[in-house]
């Protein structure tokens, strides 16, 4: 669109205005303007004494064509803008009408009131306001318990897997051993003089007695976990897995409170894209639908945040995004001038008779080195970024 723009707009400017400044205005249009509206006339000191210079003397005839240029110049902007726009309208529709996925007929609906919290008096709001058939319906609800369960289930499936790995190759590599030991949150202890051949990892073992070859680690128990003891660690974690699977399929059967955020998916892509289009309840703040994005993009934990702990974050990571970014504008700015060649003569005078003395070093300096430097650290802000607010979740349900 703006190779478009620019290139008739040259045209116009060339074959028009050039030729008509040219002959009207000798070349000196901007003292002419400035002299007709301010009366601006030039003055030289020459010995502490004023000489005044003659006025301008202006022929404002052909000025006209400068004021109906501007009309036109911006009438060709707002026709490219609107030619683009149907252009990229145009394909945005034929790219949603050609998809045919679950996601892209699912919304995701915010700010839902009290009232509106199921399933079905849900369904049955949407359905009569005539945008379409409501397919299926995924109400978010207090999960935390839940997803705690699982997250601690993991984290012992995992560390049952180390021990199983210490045990099962305690005796082909017993430096590995230690390294494993090493790295283990619990102290893990193996005896390593076993002869029992390695098994495949979480295979069934032999039961040997304690303290031959099956790791152990401690446990802390009592007021503030100030006494301790050495236990089986393959048989207490896989003990604690049991009890958290149990624990687990009860909460999976508990009822949870529904949260003002939900999924639904309706029957067809044009039947979304009009929820999200439509205003579908005049409180603000309620019933907001977007696109909903895909399930790998979303972090589950946070759709049941509260509005407001969702609006901090979001806030937060604006503002702070916001100052990151002016305040990154200090050391490109600094290095920019740097290596202008008045700067590295006022740092480092023998740098610069060096790189005035070699044209090829010094050309090398300032063009390309610059260029180099303020792309590496517009690279690095990403991974900054990403590192700063690693544990605020930007993705799509962190904001």
């Amino acid at each position: 669109m703006a190779i478009k723009f620019l290139f008739v707009a040259s045209v116009f400017a060339g074959v028009v205005l050039a030729p008509v400044h040219s002959y009207f205005g000798n070349g000196n249009l901007f003292k002419e303007i400035t002299g007709q509206i301010f009366g601006v006339t030039q003055t030289v000191f020459d010995g502490g004494e004023k000489k005044p210079l003659r006025p301008v003397k202006l022929d404002p005839i052909y000025l006209w064509v400068i004021l109906v240029f501007v009309y036109v110049f911006t009438g060709l902007g707002y026709y490219f803008l609107w030619d683009q726009t149907q252009e990229v309208v145009q394909v945005r529709q034929e790219y949603l009408g050609s998809q045919a996925t679950v996601t892209s007929k699912t919304i995701k609906l915010s700010g839902i009131p009290e009232e509106l919290r199921s399933e079905g008096t849900l369904k049955e709001y949407l359905e009569k306001l005539g945008i379409g058939k409501v397919e299926n319906i995924t109400m978010c609800r207090q999960w935390k318990e839940l997803d705690r369960l699982l997250d601690e289930r993991q984290n012992t499936l995992r560390k049952l897997e180390e021990v199983h790995t210490v045990y099962h190759t305690a005796k082909k590599r017993p430096k590995d051993l230690a390294i494993l030991q090493s790295e283990q949150p619990e102290s893990l202890i193996a005896d390593t003089h076993s002869d029992e051949e390695a098994q495949p990892l979480l295979e069934e073992a032999p039961r040997r007695p304690r303290g031959q070859g099956r790791p152990q680690l401690t446990k802390r128990y009592g007021k503030f976990k100030l006494k301790s003891k050495k236990v089986d660690a393959i048989e207490y974690l896989t003990l604690k897995l049991q009890k958290l699977d149990d624990k687990i399929t009860e909460a999976r059967r508990k009822e949870y409170r529904a949260t003002p955020l939900a999924f639904i998916t309706m029957d067809s892509v044009s039947a979304a894209q009009i929820a999200t289009q439509t205003l579908l309840d005049p409180t603000p703040g309620a019933l907001i639908a977007r696109q909903a994005p895909f399930p790998s993009d979303i972090n589950w934990h946070n759709v049941y945040l509260s509005r407001a702990s969702r609006l901090w974050r979001g806030w937060s990571i604006s503002i702070s995004v916001t100052l990151l970014s002016v305040f990154w504008l200090i050391p490109v700015a600094a290095l920019a001038g740097l290596w202008n060649m008045g700067e590295i003569r006022r740092i480092w005078p023998n740098l610069a008779d060096i790189l005035e003395a070699n044209e090829t070093l010094g050309s090398l300096v300032q063009t390309f080195l610059p260029t180099l430097i303020l792309t590496l650290l517009n690279v690095s802000v990403p991974y900054f970024y990403d590192c700063k607010f690693s544990d605020l979740d930007l993705r799509l349900f962190a904001l």
